[in-house]
């Protein structure tokens, strides 16, 4: 079964410090409803002040304000972040008619933490969604072994992650190969891409291809940090067309004019040539904020910048580094 997880409330908050307002929020989680999508992720779980116009939730039932009343069939998700862990002993035992998933981003020196951390929230009744990131960051011997250790887990679902929009459809294919063959049949794939080269649809399209049992992340007109996510409108209508599925658009057009279209004026996101260029070299997307932040370097002079790098150094952020070879750019 093909199923669209919905992700502008979390990612399309990278762009509007998640502020939607209160109104915002239920507006694009009713929308959502009505579209047909199977997932929605309306959130992140940060141990901050609560905030009721922002979708930054301090507990989970905080977030369970917003999505009552539940739509029958769908799954409504949290996220949080292995590297700054919500706490787990502030996470109430899950009940019926509350948040259903919490998606677990993972870093790859994370492994161990991200584990017992996962074993915790099944324990307490929430399904758990694992979302590797950088996938190509794993050798593919490396990528099975991690498969085989959540194996046993109790996971939901297992995800390729293409965090820097660096990966076309036959390297994301690749993985995806790998987690079928290694994973357990009853864990879904998910597969969750970046636009910095114009791929998101082409990748979706191919592992449709190839298998129709995966879980797609998508965002209103691909709302999300830097190039943005694949568009939930564009992979609806294609879905529709080939696939049979029935989703409703109008609502997604709607939440666009009303509460998207906005953000996008105001900041912005979506292919550019910045983040091309930091596709081409693999390098972690702080760069060229920094960069277009503090420079007015063309882009030529920011392709020679990062090809002064080593594969190192364009992963590992560095502002000192930065500072000097925009220095050295401009002497």
């Amino acid at each position: 079964m093909i199923r669209l997880l919905d992700c502008t409330l979390r990612d399309g908050g990278y762009v509007n410090d998640w502020n939607f307002g209160r109104g915002g929020i239920c507006n694009i989680k009713e929308n959502l409803e009505k579209s047909g999508v199977e997932l929605i992720e309306v959130g992140f779980l940060k141990d901050v002040p609560y905030n009721r116009d922002k979708t930054l939730f301090p507990g989970t039932e905080w977030a369970d304000c917003i999505i009552f009343p539940k739509k029958k069939g769908i799954t409504y998700c949290l996220m949080v972040d292995a590297p700054a862990p919500f706490p787990i002993e502030k996470i109430v035992r899950r009940q019926e008619n509350e948040i259903d998933a919490i998606r677990i981003i993972m870093w790859k020196e994370l492994i161990d933490e991200c584990i017992a951390y996962s074993k915790k929230l099944i324990k307490k009744g929430f399904q758990v969604f694992i979302q590797p990131v950088r996938v190509n960051q794993y050798t593919f011997a490396e990528f099975a072994d991690l498969i085989k250790r959540f194996n046993d887990v109790g996971i939901t679902a297992f995800y390729i992650v293409d965090s820097w929009g660096t990966q076309d459809s036959s390297s994301i294919l690749s993985y995806v190969e790998q987690a079928i063959f290694y994973l357990n049949k009853e864990i879904l794939i998910g597969y969750h891409g970046h636009n910095n080269r114009q791929q998101t649809l082409a990748c979706a399209e191919e592992l449709l291809q190839f298998t129709e049992d995966i879980i797609l992340d998508c965002s209103i007109f691909g709302m999300g940090r830097n190039a943005g996510n694949l568009n939930t409108e564009l992979i609806m209508a294609h879905l529709n067309q080939k696939y049979n599925k029935q989703y409703d658009l109008r609502p997604i057009l709607n939440s666009y004019s009303t509460d998207v279209s906005r953000y996008y004026d105001e900041f912005g996101w979506g292919y550019s040539m910045e983040h091309f260029i930091t596709s081409i070299f693999n390098c972690n997307t702080k760069y060229i904020d920094y960069i277009m932040d503090n420079s007015m370097l063309p882009m030529n002079k920011i392709y020679e910048l990062f090809e002064k790098m080593t594969a190192k150094q364009r992963i590992d952020y560095s502002e000192n580094l930065i500072k000097e070879l925009i220095n050295d750019t401009r002497a």
